[in-house]
């Protein structure tokens, strides 16, 4: 059925949507246009909880929000979209009038041995005790679709088999478009771990999507890895024609080695006006210095271009301790590459060095030295996350340190910290948000995990506001009034997101919504009458 058009490309302001991991390609992790909650009223008498949207599962990506879109037979709203380890898509009133979903869509169907895949099936306890959907999806409005990966078993007379499925979803009513769903497939030649006649195979049990979703130039990128580095495995890049759903090119960074997986906890392959991609591979065999050159590139960043059905790799820096990194599990994907002002990109890993590279010439691999605009060795912990950048501020939270907040100025990074937090983010850290009115009333968001088992803390999430000038003051907590603020069980990596004056928290079971309480929101409607 066709979606009916009531000018939805110009009816919903752009400034208003956020389409994307990370608030935006370049996975600043900033939103510009939050223009009601400021260090002022964010404290714990005028802000808190206000209700929760209930899932099916646990949320690991990140909640998506368009303003004004219409839903017919509930004309314009400001919708909130939640995907779920239970394989659904919620499309939610973002401000609340009703808990019931607008409308959700499953992508199971027990009755039919369709369910989710099972953590036991996996060897895996990361993401547990159900995978389904676990990379942040992306939108697309102008083609009014939202783009999401699945992952189904299958269980029939004849055994079990695993499938993952690219869908495109009307914004409007969750039905599939552009005759969707398509199973996710792909092979490249290579004579790495596990291939056979010559050619390396995406496996759909073993290959796990966790990056976020990546929109650019008509295409959809999925970034995977494996869950648990179960062995063999390959990291992979797939695109799609966003009109088409067809698959339009494949990348390995694996195909003559082992492992290369694409995990940057959650954060998405990055874009730049160019159109050209980065991607931080984690651990694997590298020997893309080697003479002659191979096509192996662990634990590197990349530049790759489409270039009419194919991936090119354009440029990448690989660490000259690539070899250490490798045997000690010491991932430099573990985060996401950041787009910076100036032609800059910045990355971190395990190793907590914080890396300055201009993304026009990321400087390759270095025998002895790294060829890059600036490092900061040991800077930071070990980042199992994504920085946030605003207004020439970077905000780490590494894990088990506290979060610190670095200067970029002239195209450097400050040797030192100009500010840190009091509080420890304990493992995995966090990635942390910003909120701001352009230049204004800027405020850092994190959510301070503790509960997760491999911590050893036994204490629920705390979602912190800090002040973008100097997070060294804290604004608000939610553990100063826990009774109400509590978010929730807590999911491993999850980010708030921020929009239009509430925050959205990621739980075990939906999302829970905080903003200004009604008499902080009735106080600040009476300000201009009483002006």
């Amino acid at each position: 059925m066709a979606l009916i058009s009531f000018g939805f490309a110009q009816k919903i302001p752009p400034r208003l949507n956020i389409p994307t991991g990370q608030y935006n390609r370049r996975r600043t992790g900033a939103d510009l246009h939050e223009t009601r909650l400021t260090p002022a009223n964010v404290n714990s008498r005028d802000f808190g909880k206000l209700f929760s949207l209930p899932a099916d599962g646990q949320v690991y990506a990140q909640p998506l929000y368009l303003s004004h879109l219409f839903l017919p037979g509930h004309g314009y709203r400001n919708v909130i979209f939640v995907a779920t380890e239970g394989d659904s898509v919620y499309a939610f009133d973002a401000g609340g009038k009703t808990r019931k979903p607008f409308w959700q869509v499953h992508f199971t169907d027990p009755a039919r041995g369709i369910t989710t895949v099972p953590a036991s099936d996996l060897n895996c306890d990361q993401i547990t005790p159900q995978v389904g959907i676990t990379a942040t999806p992306v939108i697309s409005p102008r083609r009014r679709a939202l783009y999401v990966v699945s992952r189904t078993r299958i269980a029939t007379a004849h055994g079990v088999r695993y499938l993952q499925q690219l869908h495109a979803l009307d914004l409007a009513t969750g039905r599939e478009l552009f005759g969707g769903p398509v199973t996710i497939a792909a092979s490249a030649p290579g004579t790495g771990d596990g291939s056979r006649n010559g050619r390396v195979y995406f496996d759909a049990r073993r290959n796990n999507a966790r990056a976020a979703l990546l929109l650019s130039r008509g295409q959809v990128y999925i970034a995977f890895a494996s869950p648990c580095d179960a062995i063999p495995y390959h990291g992979w890049i797939l695109a799609y024609s966003a009109a088409t759903l067809r698959q339009t090119a494949v990348f390995t960074p694996s195909p003559d080695g082992n492992d290369g997986g694409i995990w940057q906890s959650g954060a998405g392959l990055a874009a730049g006006h160019a159109g050209h991609i980065y991607a931080a591979i984690g651990n694997g065999a590298f020997d893309a210095a080697a003479h002659p050159p191979r096509p192996d590139y662990g634990d590197s960043v990349l530049r790759l271009e489409y270039q009419a059905g194919r991936l090119a790799v354009l440029d990448f820096f690989t660490p000259y301790n690539h070899h250490a990194l490798n045997l000690r599990d010491g991932d430099l994907g573990s985060g996401g590459p950041v787009l910076l002002p100036g032609k800059l990109l910045e990355q971190t890993g395990k190793g907590g060095t914080i890396y300055l590279l201009n993304r026009n010439h990321l400087g390759g691999a270095g025998a002895g030295q790294d060829q890059v605009v600036e490092s900061l060795p040991h800077a930071i912990g070990g980042m199992w996350g994504d920085l946030a950048y605003w207004n020439g501020n970077l905000y780490f939270a590494p894990a088990g340190g506290r979060m610190r907040q670095f200067q970029l100025r002239n195209g450097k990074i400050a040797a030192q910290p100009a500010a840190e937090t009091k509080t420890k983010f304990y493992y995995p850290g966090a990635t942390p948000v910003v909120s701001a009115n352009g230049h204004r009333d800027g405020i850092v968001w994190a959510l301070q995990l503790g509960a997760y088992k491999a911590s050893g803390f036994d204490q629920p999430p705390v979602l912190r506001a800090y002040s973008a000038i100097n997070i060294g003051r804290q604004l608000y907590s939610s553990r100063e009034n826990s009774r109400r603020d509590t978010p929730g069980g807590e999911v491993k990596f999850a980010s708030p997101l921020v929009a239009a004056g509430r925050v959205y928290v990621p739980t075990q079971i939906g999302v829970s919504v905080f903003g200004l309480l009604p008499h902080a929101t009735l106080s600040a409607r009476r300000k201009p009458l009483q002006q």
